[in-house]
């Protein structure tokens, strides 16, 4: 639940929240998510939104951007309410792809995201948050190899909300 009136979930968790149950209906333990931008569409635009809300709260002082897109690489369902996703965002204020890993849980009983845990960005080779502009050939390259790098990505940032 993001910041505002006690207990009463913003509008783009409770897109979030919708369109992820919408998706994930019908999907078995371990089954991919679609790859169709446009079937993730509906969860995606919230996510714009929402995902720079909580890591924001995690760490408003580093935390720089809004994002703008999401591809996805691969994603998966993890329980009847629950998946994880791999991928790129795009960074607004500049345009530009850096690597993302979120796995989330909505709620059984509400439209609210029950649990988040958020990775962005990766460290270019100076450390920086890497920064690929969206329209660079790169940024396929780098979408690729992600689901290969998963596990060892050094992530810049991370958030976690609820248990």
């Amino acid at each position: 639940m993001t910041e505002g009136a006690a207990d009463v979930p913003d509008r783009a968790e409770v897109g979030v929240a919708v369109a992820l149950r919408s998706i994930l209906g019908g999907l078995a333990d371990g089954a991919e998510l679609p790859h169709d931008e446009h079937a993730l569409q509906p969860f995606f635009t919230p996510l714009e939104h929402y995902l720079p809300a909580v890591l924001w709260r995690a760490d408003p002082k580093r935390w720089p951007d809004s994002f703008d897109a999401f591809r996805l690489a691969e994603g998966w369902c993890t329980g009847p309410r629950s998946a994880e996703l791999l991928g790129l965002a795009l960074l607004i204020s500049d345009q530009c792809w850096t690597p993302f890993r979120l796995h989330l849980r909505v709620a059984a009983d509400a439209d609210e995201v029950e649990w988040l845990r958020a990775w962005v960005g990766e460290p270019d080779e100076h450390g920086a948050l890497l920064r690929v502009p969206y329209w660079d050939r790169r940024a396929d390259c780098l979408l690729d190899r992600l689901a290969r790098r998963r596990d060892e990505i050094p992530w810049i940032f991370e958030a976690v909300l609820g248990e």
